[in-house]
């Protein structure tokens, strides 16, 4: 009776994070519709959800195949957006069908990577929401900006990535998270999937590398020599028509291309064998030395992990993978930094993260916290090494990324997540199918590791593109291995360390939205002021009327803030300080109102709110800078 109550107790809460993944990205699923979105896109997402719904093999392996090549999809369509925006609007739907299909079986399947990847959605959905309640506190009033949130999500949220940012960025790992576990169940469940997941993500791979060919045609058919410039540019040009972040797409690359040389030398699969040369290109034209170099160090693993080795064939080997390393590294032909100077960047960079990890070591700065808060931690050394990082940077290495964007916590979740992919099948297959899926669940995860062998020297999972690659990768191992895995969401130990971490995570909201206030005044901010004013007597000025907002460090003692009215007449001005009145004062139309506030001891790290209501409702209060005292 216990393990039948636990049993349900399981299902309870693996159907309530269904449901609440479907919830949250029922958002952007609305905007498709409400949106400026064509319709061939309002089709697909429709299909896709009636997929999910009831016939999820099928929307999975349209997401696959189709995915890779999101960017001409969208082109092709006549989307007001890039590849980011379609690659997501092509997620969403298949995730929120699936989402309600689990969340309404009353027999929930095995779910080996729900729970971790529960945990890291719910730290990231937190995450989120504290940033947005930072940026309302200092930008806008509630009775504005949430309705703006509103109608954003639900029509501007794909052709308008640039406004709240904060919700795109965690949106985007929901959904990828959501299709990992989606991928996961359904591979497992079926061995139709299980036949063709493998060859439809090659495919898809070898589709979107085609592209990176058909590219270097073009820009070879233009020039009178055009084979002879074709093999220059193949040497000294870095290619990749889908996104900017050339290395994003070595490390895509370097994954998918380990997968296919491994089940074409041990499966013999037809797939395989014709995509990988495809695929191969597509990483080399990258141009990412730290992908090439990945990849050799993919398949030494694959060959090391599939062999019992003695000591002298195994310094053999490792000479070979270190000397084929070297040479990829080295790559003479592309005018790039070099080897020993990125290294260098990189390392400096790392030091940025650390001290950056140090401001929020437990839950991290937020999505995308690294590059605005780099700004203010690159000398001047980093600077003339790297130019473009006084605009701020990443961190060039992920793992730093995500523990200074999401905490200790983060990173330890998306690590589980990880080790629950690659954790070894235990028992032996069962049958013909279960042979196959243990060979392309082997050949995956070397492609997987390496990629986190990329992520060392990269952001790869800073691109949509390649995060939902990366993360449809992670589900398909785990739905590849079958019934030869445990479910590890089972285990009560680690159900509970996240339950409390989560606990956790929720007390210390308040505490964290406090922290990023005082953050984002460092300089000041305000609400109600006019965003453009005049001067008058050698005062420049803003315009108040109603009320307004100012957001006052901890560490300012006292603070001056001019006052006049821009015509006869009385008003007065109320002032307060964190909700008690500190003044009032009534200006005048002849000349400038000081108001001296006292704002007593504080803490540099809990930002004070300074109040101003003007009385009555329809009088013009022109306001000078504030003055701080520190």
């Amino acid at each position: 009776m216990v393990r039948g109550l636990h049993r349900f107790e399981t299902s309870l809460w693996r159907r309530t994070a269904a449901f609440a993944a479907a919830l949250v990205l029922a958002w952007p699923f609305a905007a498709i519709w409400l949106g400026p979105c064509p319709w061939p896109l309002r089709v697909w997402g429709a299909a896709l959800a009636i997929l999910g719904l009831v016939q999820p093999r099928w929307g999975l392996l349209l997401v696959a195949g189709l995915t890779p090549v999101a960017t001409p999809l969208a082109l092709t369509i006549g989307a007001p957006f890039g590849g980011a925006q379609m690659i997501e609007a092509m997620t969403v739907p298949f995730v929120v069908g699936f989402g309600l299909r689990t969340a309404l079986s009353p027999a929930m399947a095995r779910a080996p990577l729900m729970l971790p990847a529960a945990g890291l959605g719910t730290l990231i959905a937190i995450g989120g929401l504290v940033q947005l309640v930072a940026e309302q506190q200092t930008s806008a009033w509630a009775s504005d900006f949430y309705p703006a949130l509103f109608r954003h999500l639900v029509t501007d949220y794909f052709v308008d990535p640039a406004t709240f940012v904060s919700a795109h960025l965690a949106l985007v790992w929901i959904a990828g998270l959501g299709l990992a576990t989606a991928a996961s169940i359904v591979i497992a469940e079926s061995d139709e999937a299980r036949r063709s997941v493998v060859n439809v993500l090659l495919v898809g791979a070898a589709a979107a590398a085609c592209l990176a060919l058909q590219r270097l045609v073009e820009i070879s058919a233009r020039t009178p020599a055009p084979w002879p410039a074709a093999m220059r540019f193949a040497i000294t040009e870095r290619i990749n028509p889908h996104y900017a972040d050339l290395n994003a797409a070595g490390s895509y690359y370097a994954m998918f291309a380990v997968a296919a040389v491994w089940l074409a030398a041990r499966a013999r699969a037809w797939a395989a064998i014709l995509t990988s040369p495809v695929i191969a290109f597509g990483l080399w034209m990258s141009g990412s030395r730290t992908a090439l170099g990945a990849a050799v160090v993919g398949v030494a693993i694959l060959l090391a992990r599939g062999r019992r080795w003695r000591p002298i064939p195994l310094a053999i080997g490792a000479a070979a993978v270190v000397l084929a390393a070297l040479m990829v590294m080295v790559n003479p032909g592309r005018q790039q930094a070099g080897a020993g100077e990125a290294v260098a960047i990189r390392a400096e960079l790392a030091k940025v993260g650390v001290r950056l990890a140090l401001r929020e070591p437990l839950f991290g700065l937020g999505l995308g916290g690294f590059h605005r808060a780099s700004v203010s931690e690159i000398d001047a050394g980093l600077m003339k090494r790297f130019p473009t990082s006084a605009r701020g940077e990443n961190a060039h290495n992920n793992f730093v990324q995500i523990l200074v964007e999401l905490g200790a916590f983060g990173l330890v979740t998306f690590l589980w997540l990880i080790a629950a992919a690659l954790r070894t099948p235990t028992g032996t297959p069962a049958n013909a199918i279960d042979a196959v899926g243990s060979i392309g669940s082997t050949a995956f995860a070397g492609g997987v590791a390496a990629f986190l062998v990329s992520c060392l020297a990269g952001h790869p999972l800073l691109t949509p593109q390649v995060l939902i690659g990366f993360l449809l990768v992670v589900g398909t191992i785990v739905g590849l291995g079958g019934p030869m895995r445990r479910d590890l969401s089972s285990r009560r130990t680690s159900g509970t360390a996240l339950g409390i971490a989560l606990l956790f995570a929720a007390v210390a909201t308040p505490w964290r939205i406090d922290r990023r206030i005082a953050a984002l005044t460092t300089d000041g901010a305000s609400i109600g002021v006019s965003p453009a004013g005049g001067e008058m007597d050698g005062i420049r000025y803003r315009v108040v009327q109603g009320k307004a907002r100012y957001w006052v460090p901890g560490s300012v003692q006292a603070v001056e803030l001019p006052l006049r009215l821009p015509e006869g007449g009385a008003c007065d001005v109320a002032l307060d300080v964190n909700d008690r009145r500190a003044n009032v004062v009534r200006p005048t139309a002849d000349k400038w109102s000081v108001a001296e506030l006292p704002m007593g001891p504080g803490s540099a790290r809990r930002a004070r709110r300074l109040d101003l209501t003007v009385s009555p409702g329809d009088c013009r209060v022109l306001v000078g800078p504030l003055g701080r005292r520190d």
